[in-house]
């Protein structure tokens, strides 16, 4: 029996499929947990928080993480495939500003803010 598969891998979206299995999202803290006090006491934190909606899937997240040496924070997106992609990102909380940055996180130019996205 021969099997021809009918979609490519881009199609079908294994790198994203790979990476998510791989690698799937962590979180850590480098300070004990009791080290410093955050939040004042009567403040709770929800059981589960959307910090970014992807619209689409052709843009994968490598990395989210603090700026080194700004306020704000990084996203690392790769693209799997051959070509140029567009993805779209629903942030959550609002966001005043989207730059392109290189890896040293210089700024290299703005990025287009509409609706949040």
């Amino acid at each position: 029996m021969e099997w021809h598969p009918t979609r490519s891998t881009t199609d079908a979206n294994v790198v994203r499929l790979a990476k998510e299995y791989t690698t799937p999202l962590q979180t850590y803290n480098k300070i004990p947990y009791n080290a410093m006090k955050l939040n004042p006491s009567g403040i709770k934190t929800p059981v589960s928080f959307s910090f970014l909606e992807e619209s689409s899937d052709n843009a994968v997240l490598g990395t989210l993480k603090k700026a080194e040496k700004a306020e704000g924070f990084v996203l690392r997106f790769f693209n799997p495939t051959e070509g140029e992609v567009q993805s779209r990102f629903t942030f959550n909380p609002s966001v005043d500003q989207v730059q392109e940055v290189n890896l040293n996180e210089k700024a290299l130019a703005p990025l287009k803010v509409e609706n949040n996205q």
